[in-house]
């Protein structure tokens, strides 16, 4: 992260991060393989060290990360809401229901 003499930078820092791998030997173009606890831990970090005013997401493959994207955008509108270790409990499944119609996403 940003050294503490480094904070002060006149245009601010942003993050870019990636919820795709592609490269040598395989690649992950159509699978979510980032854990939802990593991407939150790495993104409040980059927000408690005052990266603050821009985060871009590289996505690749926009349908396979939909829950990604999600957790990363609620995020970016509050990120003292998260917190790693009850991103998956409290958060993943408020994003099923809300993507199914009244009832659908609570037998999930």
């Amino acid at each position: 992260m940003i050294w503490e003499s480094e904070r002060r930078h006149p245009g601010g820092w942003g993050m870019y991060y990636h919820v795709d791998y592609v490269g040598a030997p395989r690649n992950s173009k159509w699978l979510n393989v980032t854990p939802p606890q990593n991407l939150c831990e790495q993104m409040r970090l980059t927000y408690d060290y005052g990266v603050d005013r821009l985060w871009i997401l590289n996505v690749g493959d926009l349908k396979p990360m939909e829950y990604p994207v999600t957790l990363f955008l609620n995020m970016a509108w509050n990120p003292a809401e998260f917190n790693p270790a009850e991103v998956t409990g409290r958060i993943l499944p408020r994003i099923i229901v809300s993507g199914h119609q009244p009832g659908v996403g609570m037998h999930v």
